[in-house]
């Protein structure tokens, strides 16, 4: 295995990475902002309404995306294990 074969596989699983972590973050950066919204419109400055709704909407999101979550995560493998295959022979 050479220098090239190990930043590519860096490289895919930065990708992997960026790929799989962006659904919740953008979620939560939604949630929060309109959670800050409606707090200063009503003005109520209260954590637990800052908090709440980011873990809530996060988990229902989460639980959407599990088949695209495995199927994302299989296809990863499956590349790590094809490019192993291919660099030990």
């Amino acid at each position: 295995m050479n220098d090239s074969h190990i930043i590519d596989i860096i490289q895919r699983t930065l990708y992997i990475i960026a790929l799989l972590s962006a659904p919740p973050l953008g979620c939560i950066v939604v949630v929060g902002l309109g959670s800050q919204i409606i707090q200063t419109v009503t003005q109520l400055k209260d954590q637990s309404l800052a908090f709440i709704p980011k873990v809530v909407f996060t988990t229902i999101l989460l639980v959407m995306l599990i088949p695209w979550y495995i199927t994302t995560l299989k296809e990863y493998f499956d590349f790590i294990f094809k490019y192993m295959d291919i660099t030990t022979q």
